[in-house]
């Protein structure tokens, strides 16, 4: 299980840097695909915070300039990782934790489950970006997982 979550959050990394290189040509980006960007590595970052007690402070709608975007979300990723590498056990994909979220309702989710829903919740919102910024994209990034499994196997 764990390698399981490993691979899926090299795979998040790859397709937002995917994205995120994407969108680097475009000088007028829609301030909506700004804030979606933001968004995915805040809410990264908050759940993050959540599994090792360091909360955030501010919304998961704050702005984060786009030459931040790479640095952060590497950042998360790197954080992430050595997060899931501590989850060695079955079991301990199940421990829980209990958090407040940002309407101020407390929790409780297992680890499984907030690592399941940070890389569809992503997902979800890239699909979004990509459809505001069609119009000034020339081809728009292809950030699928078999897309990724094909670029680490070589066969892209």
């Amino acid at each position: 299980m764990q390698q399981h979550f490993i691979n899926l959050y090299e795979y998040e990394e790859w397709a937002n840097t995917t994205l995120i290189n994407a969108l680097e040509p475009i000088t007028e980006l829609p301030a909506r695909a700004e804030a979606l960007m933001a968004h995915i590595l805040l809410a990264q970052r908050i759940w993050y915070g959540r599994f090792v007690g360091d909360l955030y402070q501010g919304t998961v709608w704050d702005a984060i300039p786009r030459q931040q975007w790479l640095p952060m979300l590497q950042q998360n990723m790197a954080n992430i990782r050595q997060f899931i590498a501590t989850l060695n056990t079955p079991e301990s994909m199940q421990q829980t934790t209990t958090y407040v979220n940002m309407q101020g309702m407390k929790f409780t989710s297992t680890y499984y489950d907030i690592l399941c829903h940070m890389t569809h919740h992503a997902h979800y919102h890239r699909g979004q970006i990509v459809q505001l910024c069609r119009p000034q994209l020339s081809t728009a990034p292809a950030t699928d997982y078999i897309v990724y499994a094909r670029v680490k196997t070589g066969q892209l």
